[in-house]
């Protein structure tokens, strides 16, 4: 459904892509020295990240049919309902 790869040899650390994002699910893995998805389930799939970075290290690939599919099966079909008037 959702998957953002970043080619960390390519990323030159200039934040950008944390900067953009406006959901806090990219940062600074301080240990690594790399740009880290922290969260996933955080991602508003905006793709700010990859717009925004000047090295084009960052992909942001969304299924938007896969994730149509898997939100049916989680939503029970309600018919609406007849106004009383």
């Amino acid at each position: 459904m959702l998957e953002i790869r970043i080619d960390h040899a390519r990323c030159n650390l200039c934040g950008h892509c944390i900067d953009s994002c406006p959901a806090p699910c990219l940062g600074f893995d301080e240990a690594e020295s790399v740009v880290q998805i922290f969260d996933l389930d955080l991602c508003l799939v905006c793709r700010n990240c990859e717009i925004h970075c000047p090295k084009d290290c960052l992909v942001v690939d969304f299924n938007e049919w896969e994730a149509t599919r898997e939100f049916r099966g989680m939503v029970r079909y309600t018919p609406p309902r007849r106004s009383e008037s």
